[in-house]
């Protein structure tokens, strides 16, 4: 008589290293998560269900992994884990085992890997302050023209700034004040001298 639990059992893969599709040496582990079903085929079988299981996690991590791109390990580990899931479900089914499901929980980078990735961060960091930077400047300089526009149609308007300058001036307390003279006036000088000769 052999008594088997038909409760989840949690399995963890142990670490594999593993070569991506595109040649990135990385080490991976998961968890898999499965129960007995048919406690007749998890004894009849095969000698020992929950050893086969892990073997049988352990190949086909490390199968999965190597026919993926680094980039889908991180990005896709859903796609992943279900095709692990659907793999290890289908192999353990002559057990009388059923997978419930498979989750990848670490995926470790060469230290070269981590400081390379690192510097691009920071390099697209960079770029996009620049490009902001850059935009800024761009809209200062369009807000300028306009407001030079403005003032270049409304001769009364650089007056007035002429005046508000020295306001601000006089309020810093300064003792040196720097008048700035409107040019108008000196063509009106100019044109009376002329009117007396």
């Amino acid at each position: 008589m052999v008594r088997v639990s038909l409760r989840v059992v949690t399995l963890d893969v142990p670490t594999q290293d593993i070569i991506t599709k595109d040649n990135v040496p990385v080490k991976v582990d998961a968890v898999v998560y499965f129960r007995v079903v048919d406690p007749v085929k998890a004894i009849v079988n095969v000698e020992d269900y929950i050893y086969a299981t892990s073997q049988i996690a352990q190949t086909t991590l490390r199968s999965v992994c190597g026919q993926a791109e680094f980039d889908e390990l991180l990005s896709q580990r859903d796609k992943i884990n279900m095709k692990l899931q659907e793999i290890i479900d289908k192999e353990t089914d002559a057990w009388g085992v059923k997978v419930v499901s498979v989750e990848l929980k670490r995926i470790d980078l060469p230290e070269e890997l981590v400081k390379a990735m690192a510097k691009q961060a920071e390099a697209e960091r960079e770029r996009r302050a620049k490009i902001i930077s850059a935009e800024a400047e761009y809209q200062a300089a369009e807000k300028l023209v306009e407001a030079a526009q403005m003032l270049s149609k409304q001769p009364l308007a650089i007056q007035l700034r002429y005046l508000e300058t020295l306001n601000s001036i006089g309020q810093k307390g300064t003792k040196t004040i720097v008048f700035p003279f409107p040019t108008e006036v000196l063509e009106i000088i100019e044109a009376l001298k002329k009117k007396e000769k």
